[in-house]
């Protein structure tokens, strides 16, 4: 009995820890933007922060596309479809859950990510980006907190997936030989 409820405890913790990722997440992403939409807004006003100059500056843009302004005809389609990854993140989350804490951890990134570009679909039919890098007169397009972590849990996530298969292989390795290099 007491077994059971240690296990049980720690699959609490892990969906807890989960879903506090994925909320504070959509809090930053939320209130960065509420405070561009107070400081630098309306997208054409030219107003902007310098963060790094000649790299990193913030102004307001909308964008009714998808990553990179891409399919920006399509709004309906793009809450759509990026209600479903949303959902497919969470059932990946919960019928596979990742055995290391960087997996979980990673997961918990693309789901605030996707929860808090979705939130302003939904609300405003657009998504207010505003984080502008560029350096002489290349320019990577403009995005924000949301984007910024989908892109690090994908990131974060094959990571977790490459450790995991080297620790499967090296314990697969047989005794007395060293395990393969990656």
């Amino acid at each position: 009995m007491r077994e059971m409820q240690t296990d049980l405890r720690q699959k609490l913790q892990k969906v807890l820890g989960f879903a506090a990722i994925s909320l504070a997440i959509v809090l930053i992403d939320q209130a960065t933007k509420a405070w561009v939409a107070r400081s630098l807004w309306p997208p054409d006003s030219h107003r902007a922060v310098t963060v790094i100059p000649g790299l990193l500056e913030f102004r307001a843009a909308m964008n009714t596309g998808a990553a990179f302004s891409l399919f920006q005809r399509h709004p309906g389609l793009l809450a759509a479809i990026a209600s479903l990854l949303a959902l497919a993140v969470l059932v990946w989350r919960f019928a596979f859950p990742p055995p290391d804490t960087l997996g979980r951890l990673a997961l918990g990134f693309i789901f605030g990510g996707a929860v808090g570009n979705l939130i302003d679909r939904f609300r405003l039919g657009y998504v207010v980006d505003f984080i502008r890098a560029h350096w002489r007169q290349y320019s990577w397009p403009t995005f924000n907190v949301a984007d910024s972590c989908i892109c690090v849990g994908i990131g974060l996530f094959f990571v977790s997936t490459w450790l995991a298969s080297r620790v499967e292989r090296n314990a697969a390795a047989p005794a007395g030989r060293p395990p393969r290099a990656p």
